[in-house]
């Protein structure tokens, strides 16, 4: 067994290097699910005592909480009370980000968490790359509509004002590259109004440039599948579900969140779709989202009141198997096609 080692060691020298972990059950380690293990191991790089996490099960829906005492290298139950050995190992490699589009599916190890049932999809990090920083040119690539492309009486379709090219104050008349025949005065869209943190659409077609950046707290996205004969959502009998589990830790609030330097706690969340070719968009679109930074936020909870904590930012989940639309649940007839309009209004398509 890996030796207890002091926190921020990697044996190395590296600071970088990530642990992965296992579980003893009956003389055989097994490795944590990818979300337990970035949550585990996040909070044994902060130097913590102690890390939670939650697991669903895919079948019943059941959610099993477990807490991590990262002094005495111990998994508990909380609800049984029920006490495994953990350790850490150094040598094997980090989890791995996978690319946007789903990959085929894979079953966990014989011995896992997950056992017997069509298990892990995809786990994700939130990624900070975005469209900030670049300019409103570079952005939208606009370019000065001339000649032939202005209309006699074409007008500023912000201001409505005809087109006049001052010489003494030239105020461009621009379209954006993809967007013909839709022409504004320069100073009627380069504005913060318009353009925020890298992202802008046009006024009139709603067409996206850039992308929108969040100030999602660092968390994982666990995307899990189960077969129909495990269970199924009502309205979707014949197919499978899909399970969306996101976790978060607590941590320090950071620019652009509403109290930097301020302390932040985190949350764990499940959310289900079906397992039909619209469930598994949405998953997909869901997760760049969550790359993208725009499914959760650090605010205060409408539900119980807390502040500075980690809440949902405006994409609506289905967080209840059951119970219809009024208690977060299924059947919702319309749920998936509002859910896209969601996701499109923050330009996830």
């Amino acid at each position: 067994m890996p030796s207890k080692r002091q926190r921020g060691s990697s044996g190395s020298g590296s600071s970088a290097t990530v642990g992965t972990w296992e579980f003893e059950e009956r003389g055989n380690w097994s490795a944590f699910d990818p979300a337990a293990n970035a949550i585990v191991e996040s909070s044994f790089a902060a130097s913590a005592a102690s890390a939670e996490s939650s697991f669903v099960n895919g079948r019943t829906g059941k959610v099993t909480k477990y807490k991590y005492d990262l002094q005495q290298y111990q998994q508990i139950n909380q609800e049984t009370g029920y006490t495994r050995t953990i350790r850490r190992n150094v040598a094997a490699p980090a989890v791995a980000v996978p690319p946007a589009a789903a990959p085929a599916r894979h079953h966990a190890a014989a011995g896992s968490p997950a056992r017997g049932m069509d298990r892990i999809v995809y786990t994700i990090a939130a990624l900070k790359a975005s469209s900030k920083g670049l300019s409103f040119k570079e952005v939208t690539q606009w370019v000065e509509a001339k000649g032939a492309d202005i209309a006699a009486g074409d007008a500023c379709c912000i201001c409505q004002c005809d087109f006049e090219n001052d010489p003494a104050a030239p105020d461009p008349f621009i379209r954006f590259g993809q967007c013909l025949g839709h022409h504004f005065h320069l100073s009627c869209v380069d504005n913060t109004s318009l353009f925020q943190g890298g992202f802008v659409k046009c006024p009139v077609c709603s067409t996206t440039y850039g992308q929108i950046q969040g100030t999602q707290p660092d968390g994982v996205m666990t995307v899990t599948r189960s077969h129909a004969r495990q269970g199924s959502l009502p309205g979707y009998d014949k197919a499978g579900m899909i399970s969306i589990t996101y976790t978060f830790g607590n941590g320090m609030q950071v620019e652009g969140m509403p109290s930097p330097g301020r302390p932040y706690s985190g949350t764990s969340r499940i959310a289900y779709l079906p397992d039909n070719a619209e469930g598994a968009e949405i998953a997909n679109l869901l997760a760049e989202a969550f790359r993208r930074g725009l499914v959760f936020q650090v605010g205060d909870s409408v539900t119980n009141g807390s502040k500075n904590t980690t809440v949902w930012n405006g994409i609506h989940h289905k967080t209840n198997m059951h119970g219809g639309s009024s208690h977060y649940g299924y059947p919702d007839d319309t749920y998936l096609s509002r859910v896209k309009e969601e996701l499109a209004a923050k330009g996830v398509m």
